[in-house]
C-alpha cells in the first residue's frame, strides 16, 4: 500500500519540478511559416508571373499618360536664405585708391585764319571746304609726319578733312592725339618752293624747286608769279617735253619721287625782299593733259 502511494506522487514531483526550471530558465519558442516556394514551388512561379505582368501594364500606362509639365515658378529677387552669408569687411584706408585716366582723342580747335580742308595732309590733296577765322573744329589725330603740320579734324558741318595747323589753334595736349594715315596721293601731286633769285645769261630768274609726289611722272608744268606790290605777274608758259626751262640741263619728265629746278623769268627787276604770289600746277601729260593738280594760291618771300 504505502509502495503504490509512492508511485503515485512521482509524475506530481516531476511535474512541479519542471515548472519550477521553466521559471528560472524562459525558453522561446519560434513559430515558422513556410514561404510559398517551400509550400509549393509551382504556387510561387505563377505568382512571380503575375508580379511582372502587373508591373509592365503599369509601365505602358506611364508612357500612354504625359506627364503634365509644371511651370516653374520666378524666383523672387533678393534671394532668401536660412542663414546670412558672411561678409567681409575692409578696413578703412586714407590713400584713394589709383583711378585709370581714358586716353584722350579729341581736341578742340579754332581756326585763326581762313583754312583749307583736303582729303589729305598736303596742299597738293583736292580741297573739300573752307573754314573761315574762328570756325570752331574738332581735332581727331595728327599726321604721320611732324614737319607736315597738318591735323585731320571734324568740321561743324560734319566734313573729316585736314588743315594746316599755322591757322589752328589746339586747346589740350597734341601729342596724346592718335597718328592717322594719309590716303595715296593723287596722279599729278606736287609740292613746290622758291630757292632762290638767280641771274641766267643776263636776266634775272626766279628759281623754283618741284618735287613729283604722286605716282606717275610729271609731262607739263606751269608755274605764274605776281609781285604782290606791284602786280607785275611773272611766268613760265607751258613747258614740255624736255622744256623745263632752266640754264642746265632740262629733264624729259619728272617721274615720281624726283625734284627739278623750274626757272621763271623777271626780266631786269630785283624781287629780292618782296613779297609774290605763287600760282602752280602739273599734269601726268604734255599739253597740260592727263591727270592735274592745281595749287590754291600761295605767298612766299623773295630771298
Amino acid at each position: 500500500m504505502l509502495a503504490s502511494r509512492k508511485r503515485a506522487w512521482w509524475p506530481l514531483v516531476f511535474v512541479l519540478a519542471f515548472l519550477a526550471l521553466a521559471a528560472t530558465c524562459p525558453i522561446t519558442v519560434r513559430f515558422t511559416t513556410p514561404s510559398p516556394a517551400e509550400e509549393d514551388p509551382g504556387l510561387a512561379l505563377t505568382m512571380t508571373a503575375l508580379v511582372l505582368v502587373q508591373t509592365q501594364i503599369a509601365l505602358e500606362q506611364t508612357l500612354r499618360v504625359p506627364t503634365p509639365t509644371v511651370a516653374a515658378s520666378p524666383t523672387p529677387w533678393p534671394l532668401s536664405f536660412p542663414s546670412p552669408l558672411p561678409t567681409s569687411t575692409l578696413a578703412p584706408t586714407s590713400t584713394p585708391l589709383p583711378t585709370a585716366t581714358p586716353p584722350q582723342t579729341e581736341l578742340a580747335g579754332t581756326a585763326t585764319g581762313n583754312l583749307y580742308c583736303r582729303t589729305g595732309p598736303a596742299p597738293y590733296y583736292p580741297k573739300i571746304e573752307t573754314l573761315s577765322k574762328g570756325t570752331p573744329v574738332t581735332v581727331l589725330a595728327r599726321a604721320s609726319d611732324p614737319e607736315a603740320d597738318y591735323w585731320l579734324v571734324r568740321t561743324p558741318s560734319g566734313d573729316v578733312c585736314w588743315v594746316w595747323g599755322r591757322w589752328l589753334r589746339i586747346q589740350g595736349d597734341k601729342t596724346a592725339l592718335p597718328i592717322a594715315t594719309a590716303p595715296p596721293p593723287p596722279p599729278g601731286a606736287f609740292s613746290i618752293g622758291l630757292r632762290k633769285q638767280d641771274t641766267c645769261a643776263g636776266m634775272r630768274y626766279l628759281v623754283f624747286v618741284v618735287v613729283n609726289r604722286g605716282p606717275k611722272a610729271l609731262e607739263s608744268i606751269q608755274i605764274q608769279a605776281r609781285d604782290t606790290q606791284t602786280g607785275n605777274l611773272f611766268e613760265i608758259p607751258a613747258y614740255y617735253r624736255n622744256s623745263f626751262f632752266r640754264c642746265s640741263a632740262n629733264p624729259d619728265a619728272l617721274p615720281p619721287g624726283q625734284e627739278t629746278e623750274v626757272w621763271v623769268p623777271i626780266g631786269s627787276i630785283n624781287l629780292s625782299g618782296r613779297t609774290i604770289q605763287v600760282t602752280a600746277q602739273a599734269c601726268t601729260q604734255d599739253d597740260f593733259q592727263g591727270q592735274c593738280v592745281k595749287r590754291t594760291p600761295f605767298l612766299v618771300q623773295v630771298p
